[in-house]
């Protein structure tokens, strides 16, 4: 039971983040980085990701929407109500927290997006990692994110649970001490949101031990909905 093994990454080709997007936005307009590990990635047709559910949900509510990111997907997509499915995103298979801030350090923003939305840690739990470190590493992952770019909103996933024939009573202790604590940070940090994909996450969303089906992908985009229509 392992994520998909960590692929190399690229660091964003941004600049700086002295024109943030919420100064002069495109009326409609959204930009948004995905960001964490193959949750975010995806591998169609195997197990399916959120990020192109999100997407229709809001293209049907009137929003152009601007993914942001150095990795692409082969994948075939739909269009949607005349549109094409902007397929960028910051997904790595396999990563732990630990390579993810690594990763964030290099990212230069040459507008900030209006939205971060993070899915991180359960490669350090699958992997047996400390929950504390794993925190703390995705604290200094949100510090990167908004030190340049306040007024980003960062929308923080309380992590999903993988298959129950997989959740070991060892492995659903260490998932639920790790989502406690991520409420925790935000007192830490503004324009943090928390998103909780754990509760009523059910057998019926998985295509294998950890990963999303189409099903799954659905309930997670429209968590990610929710959570954002308060800033949209």
């Amino acid at each position: 039971m392992k994520y998909l093994a960590l692929l190399s990454i690229g660091f964003l080709a941004f600049t700086s983040c002295s024109k943030r997007f919420l100064d002069n936005p495109t009326a409609g307009s959204i930009s948004i980085l995905c960001l964490g590990d193959s949750r975010v990635d995806g591998d169609r047709p195997e197990y399916e990701h959120y990020r192109y559910e999100l997407w229709k949900l809001l293209i049907d509510s009137s929003y152009t929407v601007d993914f942001i990111g150095t990795e692409n997907d082969d994948a075939a997509y739909p269009d949607h109500l005349g549109f094409t499915f902007d397929d960028q995103h910051e997904g790595v298979g396999g990563i732990r927290t630990k390579g993810l801030l690594k990763n964030v350090r290099n990212l230069r923003f040459e507008s900030s997006p209006q939205f971060v939305l993070l899915c991180v840690g359960g490669n350090d739990l699958l992997e047996g990692k400390s929950v504390d470190k794993a925190i703390s590493n995705i604290s200094k992952i949100i510090c990167e994110l908004q030190k340049d770019c306040p007024e980003t909103t960062i929308i923080l996933e309380q992590i999903a649970p993988a298959h129950s024939s997989s959740m070991t009573s060892e492995l659903d202790a260490t998932l639920n001490e790790f989502n406690s604590k991520i409420p925790g940070l935000t007192s830490e940090y503004n324009n943090l949101q928390i998103v909780d994909m754990n509760t009523g996450f059910t057998d019926l969303y998985f295509a294998d031990d950890v990963h999303y089906n189409e099903l799954g992908a659905r309930e997670v985009a429209r968590r990610y909905f929710t959570a954002m229509q308060s800033f949209l």
